[in-house]
């Protein structure tokens, strides 16, 4: 066999409450009988083992002579070291187009509970395949800082162009200024993706030869690949298991919730179609503090004081809790990326999706509802469970949450979840200092 099979398994963090940590499993089977567990540098020469092919099985015989059956039907995927992997092909040819990939790192900060400036970075990197063998690759990185003062810097790296050859997953990229790049370069569906050195870089929607869809309407059929259609079709069906029309129709929402056996008592306000949040805690009925979030913006209030909520913050808040569950509402799902499609495990369906741009895990029990989020933001795990289903107004939620982040674990009881209340100015003011 010459074939990669490639997946991603996502464990808890190896500190308690940190969320959900994602580690890539891949395995490399050779024509010659040796296999790898590695597509980047030495992919060509790395040995791991030995493996045979038999009926209903591979065996893998590491280095220490020791034998790892795997059942294998000889379909594209099987279930190894925790999670699904699934069959790539050594490629042998790129379909023209632009393939890319980004990420994002960040330390510090008042989101992270400090009063520390916070640092963080993304970078995105992108690989031009023209129709005539060349290639233009670029990439882009930015820096910022914030805090009482907020700076930040941003750069575009227009790296060396050439020319590209390919043959049986082997990408060799000839610059122009004379030097060379042998990387790895395996696909399923190379309109889709393609997996160099390991690294998973998705295509631009508008590659030749796919029909270009207008922004805003329902795909058409052939502009995703094969399993996006069942991915979608496994949303609505969750988007039906919490309320379908009567969760779609729901504008605004008022909750209240306890932590801590009631120590804290949290009032909550959204208004879906304006992207606003707010957050009001009281101890003992005592007003102690204030977030608010519109759209990408926001403030605090604590301690008689005002601050600007820092970009992370922002982001927590939209994830967080039941204003996550409201992601399934159908305008929420037509704007949400599909990055994996619906494995099953036991009792457990999961997913990967990317919301407002960040790559979130979901984990659906056997009525299709939503019963788990996970998600890194600027390098921290944050997961919330969700359980204890009840009906508010003919929707299905969850009146208990669990929230692991930070080496902690928050449960938040609901008391009392009202849906599309009547919101005025009053709900949104900021206190009198």
């Amino acid at each position: 066999m010459h074939a990669a099979f490639i997946g991603m398994r996502w464990d808890p963090s190896a500190t308690f409450g940190g969320g959900m940590e994602s580690t890539e499993i891949i395995l490399y089977f050779r024509p010659d009988g040796t296999y790898c567990t590695n597509l980047g540098n030495g992919w060509q020469t790395e040995v791991s083992g030995r493996y045979t092919i038999e009926k209903g099985a591979i065996k893998l015989i590491d280095s220490k002579k020791e034998v790892f059956p795997i059942p294998y039907d000889g379909d594209g995927s099987f279930w190894y070291n925790g999670t699904t992997i699934f069959r790539k092909e050594p490629a042998n040819k790129i379909p023209p187009g632009y393939y890319s990939f980004s990420y994002s790192s960040g330390s510090g900060g008042i989101g992270s509970g400090t009063n520390a400036p916070y640092v963080g970075n993304r970078a995105h990197k992108g690989i031009r395949f023209n129709p005539d063998g060349s290639f233009n690759s670029s990439s882009a990185s930015s820096t910022y800082i914030s805090g009482e003062n907020v700076s930040g810097y941003g750069k575009n790296k227009k790296e060396t162009d050439g020319k590209y050859t390919i043959k049986d997953g082997v990408l060799t990229l000839h610059f122009n200024n004379g030097e060379k790049s042998v990387n790895s370069c395996f696909t399923s569906d190379a309109v889709s993706s393609i997996v160099v050195n390991g690294t998973t870089y998705y295509a631009d929607e508008n590659l030749p030869g796919k029909d270009k869809v207008e922004k805003g309407s329902p795909n058409k059929p052939g502009t995703r690949p094969k399993d996006m259609g069942s991915a979608r079709e496994f949303l609505n069906k969750a988007n039906l298991a919490l309320g379908g029309k009567q969760l779609n129709v729901i504008k605004t929402v008022k909750l209240e919730s306890s932590l801590g056996n009631g120590a804290l008592q949290i009032t909550t306000y959204l208004d879906l179609p304006l992207q606003k949040i707010r957050n009001e805690y009281r101890k003992q009925g005592q007003l102690i503090g204030i977030e608010q979030t519109e759209g990408n913006t926001g403030w605090e209030w604590s301690n008689n004081k005002f601050t600007t909520l820092v970009s992370s913050r922002i982001r927590e808040i939209q994830l967080a809790g039941l204003s996550g569950i409201f992601n399934l509402q159908e305008t929420a799902l037509a704007k949400i990326s599909i990055l994996s499609s619906p494995e099953k495990k036991d009792q457990t369906t999961s997913m990967i999706v990317s919301v407002n741009g960040i790559s979130t895990a979901w984990a659906f029990d056997n009525e299709q509802r939503l019963t788990g989020s996970s998600a890194k933001i600027d390098n921290r795990s944050i997961t919330y469970l969700f359980s204890d289903f009840k009906t508010a107004q003919q929707v299905q939620l969850p009146y208990t949450v669990k929230e692991m982040r930070d080496n902690k674990t928050f449960t938040y009881k609901f008391s009392s979840i009202v849906l599309n209340p009547e919101l005025n100015a009053n709900n949104w003011a900021k206190p009198l200092q």
